[in-house]
């Protein structure tokens, strides 16, 4: 429900329910911040075994992982999305487009934003390059992210791939807050 108002997302996946304070919280943050990307390679698993029962997964051309700023990647080491890709994709068999989007700016922590605040942080901090727009025109690409608490963040990258051309956009994540929660 959550994505219906944008248009931008054709389908989405989740395996979890994420709830502040509870486990899967802690799991995420190991993920994101202690650099246990073994975690995020099972997590995709699951997300696979989850998509490969209720869709047809060879219409999927590529995997996307939500992009990280260049800086943070740098400081981080790792990109927790292209973990859930990998863990995806050994499940699915389809390739990762680790390129294929770029994050335009380093967007602040959207952890104690609010809804219209989230939205207005990432509105345009993703694009297709023009000479990548070939390899998304036509094609049905998954969106790959960690958690998804308002959907701002793959709304965004959403609309950056229908904008350059794609036909389809499937949204994927470990865990999907509940709407009431932040």
């Amino acid at each position: 429900e959550r994505f219906l108002e944008d248009w931008s997302i054709d389908e989405f996946y989740s395996c979890y329910y994420f709830q502040e304070g509870g486990v899967f919280q802690k799991l995420v943050h190991s993920l994101k911040y202690d650099a246990i990307t073994k975690l995020g390679i099972e997590l995709g698993r699951h997300i696979g075994a989850t998509m490969n029962a209720q869709t047809d997964v060879c219409a999927i051309d590529a995997l996307v992982p939500v992009p990280l700023y260049k800086l943070k990647q740098r400081e981080r080491g790792y990109n927790q999305s292209e973990s859930l890709c990998q863990g995806i994709a050994q499940v699915l068999h389809r390739p990762v487009a680790l390129s294929l989007v770029k994050r335009l700016k380093n967007t602040v922590s959207q952890t104690h934003l609010s809804a219209e605040e989230r939205n207005q942080n990432v509105g345009d901090a993703f694009e297709v390059s023009q000479l990548k727009r070939h390899m998304v025109q036509g094609k049905t690409l998954l969106i790959v992210d960690d958690v998804i608490t308002t959907g701002s963040t793959i709304q965004s990258v959403a609309r950056v791939l229908k904008s350059a051309g794609a036909a389809r956009v499937i949204a994927a994540s470990a865990a999907i807050a509940k709407l009431d929660s932040k």
